[in-house]
Parts: C-alpha cells; sequence; structure tokens
C-alpha cells in the first residue's frame, strides 16, 4: 500500500540498483500487472544481509526463484487458460439474435473435413475453452442460412500462443471482438423478386393469370408463394 522504490520499466529484464538497497532490509518484489494472456505471479521476498548478500525470505517455486549466489531473481508468468468463445448470429442492420442458421468451426482454414463444433442453430451459442489450442487458425462457416438470409462470408480467426483472439478475415457486417471473446455473424436479408405478367407483344401488365412458386424442381407438392392472380406481385 505504501509506494515502490522501484519498477522495472516494464522490461522483460532489468537491474535493481544497489543504490536504493539498504544492509538488514527486507524486501518484497511485486508484479502488479502482468503481460496480456498472463497470469500475476506470486510475490517474492528476500532479505539484504548486513554483508550486502540476498537472502531468500519467501518465493513460491512456480512463481519464481532467487539465486542468492548470483544475484539475480527470476519471476514466473503463468499463462492464462484459454476462454470460451460467445457466437451470435444477427441480421444486418438489426440487434437481436438470429435463430435458424447452421454454424459450424474448423480447425484450420480447410473447410472439407469434419467441424469440431456446431450452434445447434441457436441465435447465440457458446464454443467451450476445451476445443481451443494455442497458435491455431480457425473457420466458423454458415453451412445454412435462415429462411430469408443470405450465407454469409467465412470468419477465419487465430488463438495466438496467449489465448487472444486474432481476427484473420471476415465480411464487412460481421465482427470479431478479443476483449469480449465474442464473434457476431451477420446474414443480409435475400432482396424480394418482382414478378409481372404480360400479354405478348405488350407491354401493360396482364391480371388473371395464376402463378405459383415451388421449393425446388418437383411442383406436385405445395407451393410456397402465389401471385393472387395480380398482374404483378412480388416474392417476399
Amino acid at each position: 500500500t505504501g509506494t515502490s522504490i522501484w519498477d522495472n520499466g516494464k522490461a522483460g529484464s532489468a537491474t535493481i540498483p544497489g543504490s536504493v538497497l539498504k544492509a538488514g532490509e527486507k524486501y518484497t518484489l511485486v508484479e502488479t500487472a502482468a503481460p496480456e494472456g498472463y497470469t500475476v505471479a506470486s510475490s517474492i521476498e528476500f532479505e539484504i544481509e548486513n554483508d550486502g548478500s540476498i537472502k531468500t525470505v519467501s518465493v513460491d517455486a512456480k512463481s519464481g526463484s532467487v539465486n542468492e549466489s548470483g544475484r539475480v531473481i527470476v519471476m514466473f508468468d503463468a499463462l492464462k487458460p484459454i476462454g470460451s468463445i460467445e457466437v451470435d448470429k444477427k441480421a444486418a442492420g438489426g440487434n437481436e439474435l438470429l435463430p435458424g442458421a447452421t454454424l459450424k468451426l474448423y480447425e484450420g482454414t480447410d473447410t472439407t473435413g469434419t467441424s469440431i463444433w456446431d450452434n445447434g442453430k441457436a441465435g447465440s451459442a457458446t464454443i467451450p475453452s476445451t476445443l481451443l489450442k494455442r497458435d491455431t487458425t480457425y473457420t466458423l462457416v454458415e453451412e445454412a442460412a435462415p429462411k430469408g438470409y443470405a450465407i454469409a462470408s467465412n470468419i477465419v480467426f487465430k488463438i495466438d500462443e496467449t489465448g487472444k483472439i486474432i481476427p484473420v478475415s471476415q465480411n464487412a457486417n460481421s465482427t470479431v471482438d478479443a476483449d469480449s471473446r465474442t464473434i457476431v455473424m451477420v446474414d443480409d436479408a435475400i432482396k424480394s423478386i418482382e414478378v409481372n405478367k404480360k400479354a405478348v407483344g405488350g407491354t401493360d401488365v396482364l391480371p388473371g393469370a395464376t402463378l405459383e412458386l415451388f421449393l425446388g424442381t418437383d411442383t406436385t407438392g405445395t407451393s410456397i408463394w402465389d401471385n393472387g392472380k395480380a398482374g404483378s406481385a412480388t416474392i417476399p
């Protein structure tokens, strides 16, 4: 809680000058902030003997070491666990979650093999940390979009050696937020189609015809749309 007498200036190696040390005093080396992706190490306590030598008072072997004869203190930072990643599906221009899409995650950029995760068609789902590895690239693929929406471009990201998410490629609407560990994949709505009925050689629309739209090439089933006999109608 007091004032420190020295700091390392964030350097990986730094020297505590003898001029700030007093014989017969105890000192505590504290890591107040760890590099990104690492946990803060336990403090190391040591004493400067009357003859100026170093004596170890307290050190956790997992967090550091004190070489008394060499006058070198080493502090170890452990990597933080890789966190999970939230994947949200939204429509362009909207904030609400959009369920119904099939999203799959592949290790690497080859998406022809077997995926390691899927969203179960949920609007929001979590990629568990147990599936993720450091220094590895992943590709998030939308294999099927909800009705009325186009399939979004793949999102490629990397988990670096510290566990941080690094965006590699994505479309303009989708986002990869490293801080919140959230990926948002955005689908654009499919534009409507206008259908007009006209007589041969004519320019005016011709009402009275019944037009029906079928999914696929089998027209023996139930249509998904009809024009209501209008001369001009829109497929939404």
